[in-house]
């Protein structure tokens, strides 16, 4: 009888070592793990744990929620965060397979999150350089640089990129409505200057009709003033020329005389003609002499005077 409840005893110690519960959910969360479902393998191993705590059972426990953190971080856009809670799972030393599964998608996380930092350095670059285009006002370009980033499938898609969306939308509305702005600016200055361009050209003919006018008054008192003035010799026989219409008459000479009586230019229109074409010699004919007013110019025949 006593050696039926020592065996009976024994029987319960031993099962209570190994229980069923803990070897089923620590099989199913390295299953869960072979299928990277970490949540569920940490379900399974917290499970398992409860029934009995192991060396084995805490280190997976352990390195299956870093790799739960390194993703949550990196889909949360954490890189840097992403990549130190990996490495704790890369520098643990252990042989056991199910942790060399999680070191492996500890390196996956690690080089995914380096991929995904330089893109965002990249991201970031663009963005820098559409802002500083947009600050120079080459609107078209500035929007080329925004509309390119707007349409990256990882910005379009990633919830971590929800922030630069936005922030990319409002840049290219901006863009947009500063564009349409600067183009309404210049043409309200083109317009002003052209309006401007007008007035100072009104201006100028203005200036000029008035000079115009002012010259033609000027010269109309210098011609009443010179009008005035009396008659030079040298004049009255151009005027009497001019009165006698003598023109292309090589032979023909006027020449002023002397004065009348009445203070008169006398003039003296004559030519000369040749008797003798081999010695030149010859007489004079008188034309006429013409009396000319020095003030009003007045010529007349002085011989009928």
């Amino acid at each position: 009888m006593k050696g039926n409840l020592f065996l009976f005893l024994l029987l319960i110690l031993l099962v209570g070592c190994t229980p069923k519960a803990y070897t089923d959910n620590l099989a199913a969360g390295k299953e869960e793990i072979e299928k990277q479902n970490y949540s569920e393998a940490i379900e399974a191993f917290k499970i398992a744990n409860s029934n009995r705590e192991t060396s084995e059972i805490q280190l997976l426990l352990t390195q299956t929620n870093y790799v739960e953190e390194s993703i949550t971080a990196f889909n949360e856009g954490n890189f840097e965060a992403s990549i130190h809670t990996a490495k704790k799972i890369i520098n643990e030393e252990s042989n056991i397979e199910t942790i060399q599964a999680l070191k492996n998608r500890a390196e996956s996380l690690i080089n995914e999150s380096e991929k995904a930092i330089k893109q965002r350095e990249y991201f970031q670059t663009s963005l820098v350089r559409g802002k500083t285009l947009l600050e120079k006002q080459n609107f078209d370009e500035a929007f080329k640089v925004f509309e390119e980033l707007s349409t990256n499938k990882d910005i379009s898609e990633k919830e971590y990129y929800i922030g630069l969306r936005n922030e990319i939308t409002k840049l290219m509305n901006d863009t947009f409505n500063k564009k349409k702005l600067f183009i309404e600016e210049q043409e309200r200055k083109q317009l002003e200057e052209e309006r401007k361009k007008r007035e100072a050209e009104e201006k100028r003919k203005q200036e000029e009709a008035l000079k115009k006018k002012e010259a033609e008054e000027q010269a109309k008192m210098a011609a009443a003033e010179e009008a005035k003035k009396p008659l030079t010799p040298e004049q009255a026989i151009d005027l009497v020329k001019k009165y006698l219409d003598l023109r292309d008459r090589p032979n023909l000479f006027v020449e002023y005389d002397h004065d009348n009586p009445n203070g008169d230019y006398v003039i003296h229109v004559y030519e000369v003609v040749i008797d003798d074409p081999e010695t030149g010699e010859g007489h004079t004919a008188t034309w006429g002499w013409y009396g000319v007013n020095p003030v009003n110019k007045l010529v007349y025949d002085n011989m009928n005077y």
